[in-house]
């Protein structure tokens, strides 16, 4: 059902049925082309509210400053760094993780956190498995459509590794 690729030690992404490509590639490649991103800030409203940005340009250069710091650190930085950058969903559950909005930023800008999320299941082990991903603009995942499929998405995955004895829950 689920393929795995090894990005690099302690790190895989998942690779969905009929796609591709891994969710971490699939994202990188939407996160830096210019014309997809002009697109999705063109609806999304909650940039100037949520945000405080006004110019498509400006979200579209922040966009691809903080997918490039992330994809340093997840390809490059040392399993300690790609630790700090996760934190539990809930606090109950620290195997459903996500980047923090304060961490994914490139930190020369002071202006706005990071709106570029990754999803991924923290292994007993250590291990991450990166899920899916999203720009989120909304407080909650549950509001806001592309959100919430990473949600489900990250969630069918738990349920598939509790299901083959990977997770106990």
């Amino acid at each position: 059902m689920y393929t795995f690729d090894k990005v690099r030690d302690g790190i895989y992404a998942v690779r969905y049925p009929g796609e591709e490509d891994n969710e971490l590639h699939r994202l990188f490649n939407e996160w830096n082309d210019t014309f997809l991103l002009r697109q999705i800030f063109r609806r999304k409203k909650s940039l100037q509210s949520y945000f405080g940005v006004n110019d498509i340009n400006e979200a579209v250069i922040d966009t691809l400053e903080d997918a490039a710091y992330l994809e340093d650190v997840i390809m490059y930085g040392d399993m300690e760094e790609v630790e700090q950058m996760f934190h539990p969903l809930a606090q109950e559950d620290d195997v459903l993780v996500s980047c923090s909005r304060r961490k994914a930023r490139n930190w020369d800008r002071i202006d706005h956190p990071s709106w570029l999320r990754l999803y991924a299941i923290k292994l007993h082990s250590g291990e991450y498995i990166i899920t899916g991903g999203a720009i989120k603009m909304a407080r909650k995942m549950q509001y806001e459509s592309v959100a919430s499929k990473e949600l489900e998405k990250l969630n069918n995955l738990r349920q598939y590794f509790v299901d083959n004895g990977i997770l106990k829950i």
